[in-house]
């Protein structure tokens, strides 16, 4: 068995809860396929609710190692489409899982998101830094996908560091840093970790910071590789460690770490920029009305 169950690609009518200020959320984006995720890791385990744990009857959960969004077009989703989500899970190994989803409108591909997760659980209860790798006892006779699984190894590289010339990145000429208290009501989820979803909103308040990019930019492609995670109360520092070639707007590589210079992730960012003035939203049809523009 290679495949996991597919979740259902039920509908979702877009509204406020699933829209930001150019699209489709990012943020909401990533909380909803987190969830599905787990769901359909659960249902892979054959568990009523994703309730996992360890083989000593401890809680585990289904941390986030990276995430890949890759060519997004949340700028074409617009208020009351019907964004459809097909998600499709693999096992890479012990305790790792692969989830795919697939994003449409209309029948209209809008975006593809990836998610790699493992099982955890605290050292000590309360201590985020206590975070150790678990194995759960249930997913011990499930076979591995037999595929490549080049977004594993993708994510394993950018743990490891950047090779900022082959991501068409350079060294920024002015060093920028963001510092931020995560909010507990905001920031955190409710195993009482920095949720990985915060991370990426977590970008965007630094670079709205550092830039003040144009308010209809919208993300054409995030990865984040994670490494670590944060107590409540604990200040978050983000460092501009690379920028696109073109200029900071339409691209960039930063560091996330805990005050104490602790790294808790890698991230590479690409900006899809805003449409001209009086430029329609991409047609539902798979005609895009941008391309007939002349550069």
């Amino acid at each position: 068995m290679s495949d996991g169950p597919t979740r259902p690609a039920d509908p979702v009518r877009i509204g406020m809860p699933q829209l930001a200020h150019a699209g489709l959320s990012e943020h909401w984006l990533l909380r909803e396929c987190g969830d599905r995720h787990w769901c359909a890791l659960a249902a892979r385990l054959g568990l009523a609710d994703p309730v996992f744990t360890d083989d000593t009857g401890r809680t585990a959960y289904a941390a986030f190692l990276g995430l890949a969004l890759t060519g997004a077009r949340l700028d074409a989703v617009r208020e009351h489409d019907r964004l459809s989500i097909d998600t499709r899970l693999l096992r890479l190994g012990p305790a790792r899982h692969l989830s795919l989803h697939a994003l449409s409108v209309a029948g209209r591909a809008v975006g593809r998101l990836a998610l790699l997760s493992t099982f955890v659980r605290r050292a000590s209860d309360g201590d985020n830094r206590s975070v150790a790798r678990v194995s759960v006892p249930a997913d011990a006779a499930l076979a591995d996908a037999r595929e490549d699984a080049p977004l594993a190894a993708r994510l394993r590289a950018l743990r490891d560091g950047f090779d900022l010339g082959a991501e068409g990145l350079v060294v920024p000429a002015t060093p920028r840093e963001f510092e931020f208290a995560p909010c507990p009501r905001n920031d955190f989820n409710g195993a009482e970790f920095l949720y990985f979803a915060s991370f990426a909103a977590l970008l965007d308040r630094a670079a709205w910071a550092w830039w003040r990019e144009p308010v209809g930019v919208t993300t054409a492609g995030r990865e984040i590789a994670f490494l670590g995670n944060l107590n409540a109360g604990e200040t978050l520092r983000i460092a501009l460690v690379g920028q696109h070639r073109d200029g900071p707007g339409a691209g960039h590589a930063c560091e996330l770490r805990a005050g104490d210079g602790r790294l808790l992730a890698r991230a590479i960012t690409r900006r899809a920029p805003p449409r001209p003035p009086g430029c329609p939203a991409a047609r539902h049809d798979g005609h895009d009305d941008r391309h007939d523009r002349q550069p």
